[in-house]
């Protein structure tokens, strides 16, 4: 199995426990094995560092169940991973717990949500995200004044051109640090695509505060 898998009897003892599970969290056999109570089993993983909170609590979550239905988590160990637990009770008292190790899909979830939002030269927001921004503002009827600047580089095609796209891209780079640079704490800076840029300029408060900016 590439999950851990552990089987606790009605009385909280184990009755099952994979190899994979052992694994997982740098368990001793001697220690993780049939009839081990469930308690032992986790001031052990306390005792390792692989488990942080109180046990007796952790433990009632198992031992006093509200209900019968399956329950679906993910859990963060101290070393950063994310675990998903599924556990479900049997009719007789005990439960199955499966603990699957997900951090590498969550991360690559993580990018995948990341890039869809984000530009990858200049990790600005992207068009998708600026225009999800502005209509939020746009829906708020209490927001403060606020502007949108418009920045299109002039013959960037150019610098491509003679210098190539390498430079060209860290020239991009440096803009958006000049942007982050100049702009205000609740303003939002987005990478359009190409040689655009934009600005939205939150908390105006006379026209003066725009002109600033320009």
């Amino acid at each position: 199995m590439t999950q851990g898998l552990l089987l606790f009897d009605a009385s909280a003892r184990l009755v099952i426990c994979n190899q994979r599970y052992i694994d997982m969290f740098g368990l001793s056999p001697d220690i993780v094995r049939p009839g081990c109570h469930l308690r032992d089993l986790i001031l052990h993983r306390q005792a390792i560092g692989s488990f942080v909170g109180d046990v007796d609590e952790y433990c009632a979550r198992f031992t006093n169940p509200r209900g019968d239905d399956i329950r679906d988590s993910v859990i963060i160990t101290p070393d950063g991973r994310s675990i998903r637990l599924i556990y479900k009770r049997a009719p007789d008292g005990g439960w199955a717990t499966t603990l699957e190790d997900v951090t590498d899909g969550r991360r690559a979830q993580a990018q995948i949500e990341y890039l869809a939002h984000y530009d990858a030269l200049t990790n600005l927001p992207n068009r998708t995200l600026f225009q999800r921004h502005a209509e939020e503002l746009l829906r708020k009827a209490t927001v403060r004044e606020f502007a949108i600047h418009y920045i299109d580089i002039d013959e960037f095609k150019r610098i491509n051109d003679t210098l190539g796209h390498l430079i060209g891209d860290e020239f991009l780079r440096r803009v958006a640090e000049k942007l982050r640079q100049s702009v205000g704490l609740n303003d939002f800076i987005a990478r359009l695509g190409g040689d655009e840029f934009a600005i939205v300029q939150r908390d105006i408060t006379s026209d003066d505060d725009v002109s600033d900016l320009v």
